[in-house]
This record gives structure tokens, sequence and C-alpha cells, in this order.
């Protein structure tokens, strides 16, 4: 969009909020896209702050030290796959 290659609104959030679509609004900040993370920890039954920066949310589950690494290694997956099917 910067350079001119594609229009200002393809570069919209595919939910359709309005919102600049960009990897930290994509995966946590959209209310669609976002909610994901919210329904993926109280299915784990995990308390978190979800953050704003998408470094320190991968931070939280692939540095997991307080997890055996069994769990984190799961938790890792399941983190991959959600990632992934956004």
């Amino acid at each position: 969009m910067r350079r001119g290659v594609i229009l200002s609104d393809s570069a919209l959030c595919s939910d359709g909020c309005g919102e600049e679509e960009t990897i930290n609004h994509l995966f946590l900040k959209c209310e669609f896209f976002g909610n994901i993370w919210r329904l993926l920890h109280q299915w784990l039954d995990i308390s978190t702050v979800v953050p704003s920066d998408m470094g320190c949310h991968a931070q939280q589950y692939f540095g997991a030290h307080a997890f055996n690494k069994e769990d984190r290694s799961c938790f890792q997956v399941v983190w991959m796959t959600c990632f992934w099917v956004i």
C-alpha cells in the first residue's frame, strides 16, 4: 500500500472491521480473529493476558517455562495450528 502496489481498501482487515490489516491487528486486536486466543485460553483452562505484540504473544507459548516439556510442546502445536488457521 505504501508503494502504491495495492489499493488502500485492499489493505483492510479481512473480517470487514475497517481497520488496516497489520499482523498485530489481525492476530491480536481484531474482534473476530483476536477473540480466538481468548476462546483458546478458556478451552485450555489457562489464565493469561493477551499481549498487544505478536513477538510477546509467541513468547507466551514458546517460552512457557512453567510447564513441562510435553505440555509446552502441546501448547506450541495448538498455537501454530491457530496461527495457521487465521
